[in-house]
């Protein structure tokens, strides 16, 4: 087979009592939601998401194309309660 498998614009998980929100680009969360992105390859947000606890950039360049744990990420945010997004998938 060629291509992808499956595709989408974001999803979400539960994870060390943390909602999170992977996507590409930084997207809006509400208080309890944790977002992991990518997008901004210089390694800084310029006002596209807040500098809030709740938006973690993973930057290849930045980063050194480390692998990260998703527990050591979530060390990074705030640990608020877990809130619902309408229109994602939990796994």
């Amino acid at each position: 087979a060629r291509g992808w498998d499956w595709v989408c614009d974001g999803m979400t998980l539960d994870a060390y009592g943390t909602r999170v929100l992977l996507t590409h680009a930084p997207e809006p969360v509400p208080p309890g939601v944790v977002n992991i992105h990518g997008h901004l390859h210089n390694g800084a947000h310029h006002g596209l998401a807040p500098e809030d606890g709740r938006h973690i950039l993973i930057s290849l360049e930045r980063d050194g194309y480390k692998v990260f744990a998703l527990d050591d990420l979530l060390r990074r945010a705030e640990q608020p309660a877990v809130a619902l997004l309408p229109g994602r998938v939990a796994v």
